[in-house]
């Protein structure tokens, strides 16, 4: 039996924030093995607890962000991370939201012994093309010329890639996702070229 971290992180609708949400629990025998408390640390043996967010297809790791002052939780406690506070070396990154890309989210926390416990979680920011497939949506549900089902066809085939993108994307490899946006941007911007 050992401490087995478990986490959730959530995109706002906007990709501006992160709700970073802690599962692990408290301890008990027979349903949460994994959970704070004897035998395994308890929440107040540690004495540093960070998220850390990297970009994984730009390789750009922001600063960790000290999440002491809420978590470890034993109970199921969740706290907003503002993507505009996000800093590289210290200094504001200038960001207001995600671009679309792959994201690592690695909570971590450290005993006062040295021990180190990591949970990382992996997910997509595709709000840009999301705003795009809407704005194209939008464009073939109002063309009132629109006699064929072919503009309907590439928009289903757009959202497919989305899709498969979106629920994906964390297990390709970092190029196969940048190739991925390539051919979704390329789809996007071909139709939204085009007049009723």
């Amino acid at each position: 039996m050992s401490l087995s971290l478990n986490t959730r992180i959530d995109l706002g609708c906007s990709c501006d924030s992160v709700i970073f949400t802690e599962l692990t629990g408290a301890y008990d025998a027979l349903t949460n093995t994994g959970g704070y408390g004897s035998p395994n640390p308890a929440t107040s043996d540690f004495s540093t607890v960070e998220l850390i967010i990297k970009d994984e297809l730009n390789s750009v790791t922001y600063d960790s962000i000290d999440l002491s002052s809420n978590f470890p939780s034993s109970s199921v406690l969740s706290q907003t991370i503002n993507v505009s506070d996000l800093e590289l070396s210290s200094v504001n990154a200038g960001l207001t939201k995600f671009a679309d890309g792959k994201y690592s989210f690695t909570y971590k926390i450290t005993t006062s012994g040295g021990t180190v416990y990591q949970h990382q979680v992996t997910k997509m920011s595709l709000c840009t093309i999301m705003c795009n497939i809407k704005n194209l949506a939008a464009k073939v549900l109002d063309c009132d010329c629109c006699t064929s089902n072919t503009s309907r066809d590439k928009l289903r085939e757009i959202y497919s890639d989305y899709l498969a993108l979106l629920y994906s994307g964390y297990c390709l490899t970092n190029s196969k996702v940048s190739s991925y946006l390539t051919l979704i941007n390329n789809k996007l911007a071909k139709e939204a070229c085009k007049g009723c």
